[in-house]
């Protein structure tokens, strides 16, 4: 069970392989354009308290990661969250001693062919700098089909041992594979999408774990539905075996996300509600009700720019905010920002104090938003420069949908 970090909270960094430079060009070209540079930094901060010998580091608390990262405790936990959640760090807890473990990045192959990461870095890089990053990690394939095999095997060398093998040894430098991203399942209904799969294309025994969480992966990064990523299964499925080719299915799910022009990431299963009428008319239950692309509409007086919504997308996901204060949030700040949205990092950095004020309600927000109009008031009344637009709790463009709608 996870808790909130305190700076006297003990902590120890180990692994299990240490990284070499081409995993550092990795991290840096591949993982640090997701992640931000704030978490990369934290990985090879951390890596740095590293015995190059034992690939362990001693023990240290928090206090010293905030003095040694000039931040603050709070920022390093959004920062540690990050690198978990995109697989470079494992962390785990035993009387209060957090552990973390680091972990190699995955090769460029399974980056760009993981259907959630090589997706995710697809869609918030341009076509030409995406392939001129992938040209870096390009090699030149030698064909050897037909060439005559000659090299030796090992007992053509070497004679076999009079004595008993050596034991095993642990507790030795191991070149593991890292362990690949995991998603929660409870976007995706499998038992409908299995029973809507004709009988001739699906065999149980081929439906394996890693192809469960390949189309897992799928659905959240192209928002494909069921049905829609059983048309992908179906043509992915090889005639004979009904193995489930994984390469292809990516490559189809790709292709059944374009024929749907879905640039944005989904927010919840929440649909767009598409007539005005059908809002709320309570402003609780409006910010309660619509997903970040609806508000958009609303607040734009129609059709949203998808890199708002990547940016939208990026903050929900990497601040962890509660997906209704978001909402509240933005509405706010158009109200300041000439109706545009702010930049990532202005809206991550609005998220976190929010979230460290302890916003995690509609109302709470709202009350918020009033507190911060109270004390733009006092300031005006001292005579202190203002800074900043505020706007009503209830917003204005709100006030004139809900007048329009009478």
């Amino acid at each position: 069970m996870s808790r909130a970090l305190r700076r006297a909270d003990p902590f120890l960094v180990f692994l299990k392989t240490l990284p070499n430079s081409f995993d550092q060009q990795i991290i840096t070209l591949l993982y640090q354009p997701l992640m931000g540079h704030g978490a990369m930094t934290l990985y090879f901060l951390l890596l740095s308290l590293v015995n190059r010998q034992s690939l362990c580091s001693e023990i240290y608390q928090h206090h010293d990661l905030e003095s040694l990262f000039s931040q603050n405790i709070n920022r390093i936990e959004v920062y540690r969250q990050r690198l978990e959640a995109i697989g470079l760090l494992k962390t785990s807890i035993l009387e209060d001693t957090f552990y973390y473990e680091l972990k190699s990045p995955l090769s460029p192959n399974a980056f760009v062919n993981d259907g959630l990461l090589g997706g995710y870095l697809q869609a918030i890089l341009t076509e030409n700098r995406f392939k001129k990053i992938l040209k870096l990690f390009q090699i030149q394939t030698v064909r050897t089909e037909l060439h005559q095999d000659i090299s030796k095997s090992f007992n053509e060398v070497f004679q076999s041992l009079p004595s008993e093998p050596a034991p095993f040894q642990g507790d030795l430098i191991n070149g593991s594979k890292p362990s690949s991203i995991q998603l929660s399942n409870e976007f995706f209904d499998f038992a409908l999408f299995i029973d809507s799969i004709p009988k001739g294309f699906f065999d149980e025994a081929q439906f394996t774990e890693p192809v469960k969480q390949k189309i897992a992966n799928l659905v959240y990064v192209y928002g494909l539905d069921e049905l829609e990523m059983k048309d992908v299964y179906v043509k992915a499925v090889e005639d004979v075996t009904l193995r489930v080719n994984l390469d292809r299915l990516s490559l189809l799910a790709k292709d059944q996300y374009k024929i749907k022009v879905r640039r944005e990431i989904p927010f919840d299963d929440q649909e767009a509600l598409p007539r005005t009428k059908e809002r709320p008319k309570d402003p609780v239950a409006y910010f309660q009700a619509v997903n970040p692309k609806t508000l958009l509409e609303d607040l734009q007086n129609g059709k949203v720019a998808t890199k708002d919504l990547h940016t939208i997308a990026s903050v929900l996901d990497q601040s962890g905010i509660n997906k209704h204060v978001l909402n509240v949030l933005i509405a706010y700040v158009f109200g300041f920002t000439n109706g545009k949205l702010p930049s990532f990092e202005y809206l991550e950095k609005e998220a976190l104090q929010w979230i460290h004020a302890g916003i995690t309600s509609v109302e709470a927000a709202m009350d918020y938003v009033k507190h911060l109009a109270s004390e733009f008031d006092k300031k005006k009344q001292v005579g202190k420069k203002k800074s900043q637009k505020t706007v009503d709790v209830e917003v204005s463009w709100l006030d004139d949908y809900l007048a329009s709608i009478e």
